[in-house]
């Protein structure tokens, strides 16, 4: 039985010279301390790698931005008080 990754992953693919991709890209970015901290405190939080943590950033920020740019409001709401705030992202 063929082994399938697991979702969001893509399973490795040989390419025509042989090496075996991933489908993934390594990257170097600049963060500030406070959004490095950030970070550092969600993949903890969620006993994840910092690189999984930035993935879910991204993956939830895009799709929170896509759903409002289809015309959908994105809400926040306090399920004790009941107080329902829209969130824009520019």
């Amino acid at each position: 039985m063929a082994q399938r990754a697991p979702p969001g992953r893509r399973s490795p693919v040989r390419s025509t010279g042989g090496e075996v991709s991933t489908g993934y890209q390594k990257i170097s970015v600049n963060l500030s301390d406070e959004v490095l901290a950030a970070l550092k405190e969600m993949a903890a939080r969620d006993n994840v790698t910092m690189t999984e943590a930035l993935r879910r950033a991204i993956s939830t920020f895009k799709f929170l931005s896509d759903s409002q740019r289809e015309g959908k409001a994105v809400l926040l709401r306090d399920l004790e008080t009941k107080e329902t705030e829209r969130l824009v992202f520019h």
